[in-house]
C-alpha cells in the first residue's frame, strides 16, 4: 500500500518534532544560553553526571554485546549445524526469551534479585547484573532463527 503524496510531508514534519528536536535541543541549548541562573545555564552537555551516565551506558552495550556473542554463537552453531537430539523444541525454547516483554522480565529479575544475590553474589540493579539479565534476555532468542540446513 502506497501512502497519497500529501501524507509525506506531514510524517516527516512529526517524525522531526518527535525524534529529532529532542536530541538537537539536547545538544545546542546548553552552548547558546547566556542568561545566568536559566535552566539551561545550570544543565551542561558535558556535566560530570552525563559523563558517568554514558560512560555506564557504553559499558552496558558493549559488555551484553561481548556476552551475547559468546554465549549466542556457538548456540546457534549447535543448533543448526549440530545433529542434537531434540534439536527441534531446543530451537523453539531458545526464541521464547525474545517473545517475553521486557517489562515481565524487569518484574520477574526484581523478585529472584534476592536469590542471585546469593547464588552470584551480584544485585542484578548493578551494571555486572544488568548485563547478565540483558544478555540472558537477548542472546538467546537470536540464534533459534539462524537456520541454514
Amino acid at each position: 500500500m502506497k501512502l497519497p503524496r500529501f501524507l509525506i510531508p506531514s510524517i516527516i514534519t512529526l517524525f522531526f518534532i518527535i525524534v529529532l528536536l529532542p536530541i538537537f535541543s539536547m545538544m545546542v541549548v546548553p552552548f547558546f544560553s547566556e542568561i545566568p541562573g536559566s535552566l539551561a545555564s545550570d544543565c551542561s552537555l558535558f556535566d560530570s553526571r552525563h559523563l558517568t551516565l554514558a560512560r555506564n551506558s557504553l559499558g552496558l552495550a558493549v559488555g551484553t554485546t561481548a556476552l551475547c556473542l559468546i554465549i549466542g554463537v556457538p548456540l546457534a552453531f549447535l543448533l543448526s549445524r549440530a545433529n542434537l537430539w531434540g534439536n527441534g523444541i531446543l530451537s523453539i525454547i531458545s526464541i521464547i526469551p525474545i517473545l517475553i516483554p521486557p517489562y515481565i522480565h524487569a518484574i520477574v529479575w526484581t523478585n529472584l534479585n534476592d536469590y542471585f544475590k546469593c547464588i552470584f553474589h551480584c544485585d542484578v540493579h548493578s551494571l555486572w547484573g544488568a548485563m547478565f539479565v540483558l544478555t540472558l534476555a537477548c542472546c538467546s532468542g537470536n540464534s533459534g532463527w539462524v537456520k541454514t540446513h
